[in-house]
């Protein structure tokens, strides 16, 4: 994500308060009559806010403000103070748990959050909701956007829509710089990208690329049918076209992959001297192969059957398990996820553990318990020996790890425990996988069989089994935005 950047000189002034102080907000009293007398009664809300960026310690002066709105009226406006986070702490999309004493507002309806860039440059900074905990209910107002500021003051007003992946919202900027100069869109263009390369870079030949891609029928028919279903699920929203001209680069950048038969990375595509450094797979090692055994089953893995694409999207997604890079999955890298779905997600420990369990349980099946870990060279047979071994559960009705996995992950991303997902719980799942956010919109096209703009445990459970276990469909390739 970009960070904070200098602005042009004629751009740093000081924006004039309402007294004429340089250098202080600018009309920030304009919500301050909040109806209410002096003396009356207040209570502690608890402020819970998902943002980037957002900056109000030592290095920046740079302020953030709330003002609460409910059916009895308006609090004062409050300034927050966000914790200062050790730079080895700090992750994307940081979430503030924040203490607010203020008016009893009565059910909270709309929140006014004012950012004041105080002569900071062009500040970047994302909002992503605002959840507002008054003892007796929790409302959540979604923003969930980049916001480039110049300094001034940023003025955003948003009122909870049920079951939207943005509430309503209104926005209104005062200070240097112009409002069309603001951009809260942070995907790639095509133009912008290919100015000023060499023509004959690879960046080059590659967005040439998108742009014959974006052009092709094929392609125009895609984004029309997206678009048909985003427009009849009420999911469209403003970024529809930078989104798929997104996806035409990441289609190219694909293409570009060399693939092979990747039999170099197998273990029966080595030497004999290098097999014999590696374990070999079968009943007495893996878990799999043991419970296909132990009902008679006597398939065997031939890793000439499968197409090269889907062993690349497999060693993609080994390569983010292995987080050391050194060609081994253990257990205890795969159990990280949990704590990165608790850093992203709005979730509890109980939750939190329960996915642990289920990483454990689903990952000592591909025979990770074992000493060392998983081999990288053994990952594509382990993988598809418990597609196999997932098929004959099927057969013999026993419980099928993929989906006890699938649920556990599904109960963390369901933030609002209505037993369906929205646009927004998906975009954090694609955080937590390490893949853009954008890929939501293409992942919920494909698993929303009812077409009805909400996903169910069972449909996201059948679409990751589609991916990952049925034969290879390159239609489908697009549901990580081309990550795996």
């Amino acid at each position: 994500m970009a960070h904070t950047r200098n602005s042009p000189a004629e751009l740093k002034k000081h924006v004039p308060s309402s007294d004429g102080k340089p250098g202080e907000p600018g009309n920030l009293n304009a919500h301050r009559d909040s109806g209410f007398d002096a003396g009356a009664e207040t209570k502690q809300y608890i402020v819970t806010i998902i943002s980037d960026k957002v900056n109000t310690d030592a290095a920046t002066d740079n302020s953030f403000y709330l003002t609460l709105i409910g059916d009895k009226g308006s609090s004062s406006q409050k300034k927050l103070v966000f914790e200062e986070i050790d730079a080895k702490e700090k992750r994307q999309f940081q979430r503030h748990k924040l203490p607010l004493q203020a008016e009893d507002v009565g059910r909270v309806k709309t929140i006014k959050v004012e950012y004041d860039n105080n002569d900071n440059g062009t500040y970047r900074w994302y909002l992503g909701s605002v959840k507002i905990d008054d003892g007796k209910d929790k409302i959540q107002f979604r923003f969930n956007q980049w916001i480039e500021q110049y300094s001034g003051l940023m003025t955003i007003e948003i009122s909870e829509r049920e079951k939207s992946i943005v509430d309503n919202w209104t926005m209104d900027f005062k200070g240097d710089g112009v409002r069309d100069s603001m951009s809260m869109s942070g995907l790639r263009s095509i133009k912008h990208q290919k100015k000023g390369l060499d023509e004959d870079s690879a960046a080059f030949k590659i967005l040439t690329r998108a742009e014959e891609i974006q052009n092709g029928l094929p392609f125009i028919e895609m984004k029309e049918k997206h678009r048909e279903f985003l427009l009849s699920t009420n999911l469209m929203d403003d970024y529809f076209e930078e989104r798929l001209e997104e996806m035409a680069i990441d289609m190219a950048e694909r293409e570009d992959e060399l693939v092979g038969d990747l039999m170099q990375f197998e273990r029966a595509g080595l030497s004999k001297r290098e097999q014999a450094k590696i374990p070999k797979l079968d009943e007495t090692n893996n878990p799999c192969y043991a419970y296909l055994r132990a009902h008679g089953n006597m398939w065997k893995y031939d890793p000439t059957k499968y197409e090269p694409r889907f062993k690349a999207r497999l060693y993609r997604r080994f390569d983010t398990f292995d987080k050391d890079s050194d060609g081994f999955m253990l257990l205890s890298e795969v159990l990280l996820w949990a704590d990165r779905m608790r850093s992203i997600c709005d979730t509890d420990e109980q939750e939190v553990e329960n996915v642990r369990k289920a990483l454990d349980t689903y990952f000592t099946m591909y025979g990770l318990r074992m000493p060392g870990g998983l081999h990288r060279e053994n990952w594509c047979e382990a993988h598809i020996t418990m597609g196999e071994a997932s098929k004959e559960r099927m057969k013999q009705g026993d419980p099928i790890p993929m989906k006890y996995l699938a649920k556990s992950y599904f109960d963390v991303i369901d933030e609002d425990d209505n037993g369906v997902l929205n646009m927004q719980e998906l975009k954090n799942m694609m955080n937590v996988f390490r893949v853009p956010e954008e890929a939501a919109y293409t992942f919920f096209e494909r698993a929303d069989a009812d077409k009805n703009g909400l996903l169910e445990m069972e449909e996201m459970h059948k679409l990751f089994w589609a991916f990952w276990f049925e034969d290879y469909d390159e239609t489908m390739d697009n549901i990580f935005a081309y990550k795996y």
